[in-house]
């Protein structure tokens, strides 16, 4: 009998195209498996360099905090008003509430 051209009984050529399906799978399968590790190790990697930035955001709003106050100085000392001072701080992006801290430590 033909099939698909193919001069060869039908059950063989079942049992062929059955076998290339489950090695299919197989590799699949493989596949996702690693893939799996790779993303457990991935989000082991992203756990811990949010911790690490965790820890390290209260030394750097520290380093800020002082860079912040010197502008301050510099930029008073220079004879710019505390108004412009605060408007060009809050443009950049700076909080609020760190402002008025830094300007009630230069008084």
């Amino acid at each position: 009998m033909y099939v698909f051209g193919i001069d060869m009984p039908i059950m063989e050529l079942m049992f062929i195209f059955l076998m290339l399906f489950f090695v299919a799978l197989l590799i699949i399968l493989l596949e996702i498996r690693k893939l799996r590790k790779l993303i457990l190790t991935e989000q082991s990697d992203i756990y811990r360099f949010e911790e690490d930035i965790e820890n390290m955001k209260p030394k750097d709003i520290k380093k800020h905090a002082i860079s912040l106050t010197d502008f301050i100085r510099a930029a008073l000392g220079k004879g710019t008003t505390k108004k412009e001072i605060y408007y060009i701080l809050k443009k950049k992006g700076w909080p609020k509430k760190m402002i008025d801290e830094e300007f009630k430590k230069i008084k």
